[in-house]
């Protein structure tokens, strides 16, 4: 053009170098977003986001069952080979004790070791504070399956909840299980997704609320049908069965306490400021359960993991 006909020889060249430079960046940045540590993070980022879900119903979930503090709400997409179910509930127990009941502890949560493997207890691979690799049984309302769980952890210490994305499907390589756990097939039979929040009630006033989103896939649209009609029916004994947990815990001389209180991993100081920040804002329950607005973060990713 005759615009640039007019400049001079060094902005033509300075003007080549700025198109080069650009093109250089951008072939940087695909290179970043393709290595390992970006698509992990990305991948943690979208299990933290996941989170919103537990806290407000989404589209399809419908309410089944509701009594003394606790809710189920279930979602059975046609055509989808899972379900899905949302368990809210309320606990006479501080921060500290529900968790360590429910996953803070995961070499405690088989009570009885199999015989069929070299171990003694559910912990089967890391045991940090933020992430933890462990057996657990899982209840499919039918029967109970064994499963090899990830628990990846948050604590908010701004608004005041703990949080954990559980997930059965986890790089082995990675958290070298290999040679523990054997290769997996690409095509599990079950696989579970779940999301749990744990909300101390704060505003001065004591127990924690909980609020648990599971995902449970089971292969084939039957299945998934069949297990839906079991869940709409399972609300009292699945919220029971997380009452008994906790209550166990708090009974003396049980084990939970010990670690309480030797906190080998920091976990329960870390719960110890999450109810402190609960306390500086106001009570909440289950039927007035904060917005997942509380979770936002400036940036987004806008990832999807599951």
């Amino acid at each position: 053009s005759n615009l640039s006909g007019s400049r001079s020889p060094g902005s033509r060249r300075a003007s080549l170098l700025s198109v080069a430079e650009a093109q250089e960046a951008r072939a940087a940045m695909e290179r970043i977003l393709d290595t390992y540590m970006f698509q992990a993070m990305k991948q943690r980022v979208g299990q933290y986001e996941e989170l919103a879900r537990a806290l407000t119903p989404g589209k399809g979930f419908r309410l089944v069952w509701q009594e003394g503090g606790a809710e189920l709400w279930l979602n059975c997409p046609v055509g989808a080979s899972y379900l899905e179910y949302r368990l809210v509930c309320t606990h006479d127990a501080d921060l500290t004790t529900c968790v360590a009941a429910c996953g803070g502890e995961p070499d405690l949560m088989l009570p009885e070791a199999r015989t069929d493997r070299p171990r003694k207890s559910g912990l089967v691979g890391p045991n940090r504070q933020r992430l933890a690799v462990c057996y657990a049984n899982v209840n499919l309302f039918l029967y109970r399956v064994e499963m090899a769980l990830e628990r990846f952890r948050w604590y908010n210490v701004q608004y005041g909840f703990f949080a954990e994305s559980i997930r059965s499907s986890f790089p082995l390589d990675d958290l070298g299980l290999v040679a523990v756990l054997g290769r997996r097939s690409n095509k599990q039979r079950v696989t579970l997704h779940a999301q749990h929040v744990w909300l101390p009630k704060g505003g001065g006033e004591s127990g924690t609320v909980s609020v648990q989103l599971v995902r449970l896939g089971v292969g084939n649209m039957l299945g998934a049908w069949c297990m839906s009609k079991l869940c709409a029916r399972a609300g009292p004994a699945l919220a029971q069965e997380l009452r008994d947990l906790i209550a166990k815990c708090k009974q003396p001389r049980n084990e939970h306490l010990g670690r309480i209180q030797e906190d080998r991993q920091g976990i329960y100081e870390q719960l110890r400021k999450v109810k402190a920040a609960a306390a500086q804002r106001g009570a909440l329950s289950s039927a007035a359960l904060p917005a997942g607005d509380i979770l936002k973060r400036p940036d987004s990713l806008q990832p999807q993991w599951l």
